[in-house]
């Protein structure tokens, strides 16, 4: 009898800080249910269109540090996109650091670049293993570090690597968007207006990069160094399209010669043309 007494206390004893325990965490258990139930409503309709159309179209998306955010991931994993990126999180940069030893083997991707990398790799604000690698650069001032993160394995770390990086080129259609071709002041107010000013800006933007690939082929004169405005976009348009020109027609071809006073001085530029447009008087009578 007193052996069962004795058991009994020691099951109140332990029975006390259990019901506490359970009080305790009763909050976070519903707090969990309701995630799950969220979770589960967020994964049926996925499912649903991944069965009605198991082979979708193979989209790339590839992102600045600034929206690779773990929420972001997650959203556009789930949309079904493939995901090119590079982390601004700084702890992920010294927790992948502490994974290189010096035995680590580096592959080079670039002319001071190189890169190693873990696949599956399970982020803490993202759901999905992810593809990590880490960028190591030569520079004047060091070794310097960054963080790449793709949704697809890859053994070609140099491939990964130019191909993120040929984002620049989108980025630099932005920045001119927003200074060569920039729309400061909207010549209407009608929305059906400014919907075709900026139509027609993006068509200019388009052509002047079509302009500069096929004018260079054309050029068949130059001195040197004055031909590399042509190289650039800001250069065409704030500089070479307001340069003092003069046009020379000859037989089967019109020669653009700029002028010696103008930044282009000495280049010749061939054109072969079928059909000239000639200049028409604004105010003729």
């Amino acid at each position: 009898m007193r052996a069962n007494e004795q058991r009994l206390g020691r099951l109140r004893q332990r029975w006390a800080p259990a019901v506490t325990t359970v009080e305790r965490t009763q909050p976070q258990a519903a707090a969990l249910h309701r995630q799950l139930r969220t979770l589960q409503t967020r994964r049926d309709p996925l499912a649903a269109e991944n069965a009605a159309q198991p082979a979708g179209p193979r989209c790339i998306l590839r992102l600045d540090a600034g929206f690779s955010s773990g929420a972001n991931l997650t959203f556009l994993l789930e949309q079904g996109y493939e995901i090119l990126t590079k982390s601004a999180n700084a702890a992920l940069l010294t927790t992948l650091l502490s994974r290189i030893t010096s035995d680590t083997v580096w592959t080079r991707v670039g002319r001071n670049a190189e890169m190693v990398c873990w696949p599956d790799y399970q982020l803490t604000t993202c759901p999905y293993p992810l593809t990590v690698g880490v960028e190591r650069f030569h520079t004047p001032q060091g070794l310097q570090y960054a963080v790449l993160l793709r949704s697809q394995p890859t053994s070609a770390l140099r491939g990964w690597f130019h191909e993120y990086n040929a984002r620049q080129t989108v980025e630099a259609g932005i920045k001119q968007s927003k200074t060569v071709f920039h729309v400061q002041h909207p010549m209407s107010h009608s929305l059906i207006g400014m919907q075709i000013q900026l139509a027609f800006t993006m068509f200019a933007a388009n052509f002047v990069h079509w302009a500069q690939m096929w004018m260079r082929s054309q050029v068949v004169e130059t001195p040197g160094s004055p031909v590399r405005g042509l190289k650039r976009i800001k250069a065409l348009v704030r500089v070479a399209a307001n340069s003092p020109a003069t046009v020379e027609h000859q037989t089967g071809q019109t020669l653009v010669r700029f002028g010696p006073t103008s930044s282009l001085a000495g280049v010749v530029i061939g054109i072969t043309l079928a059909a000239i447009q000639l200049a028409l008087p604004l105010f003729g009578t």
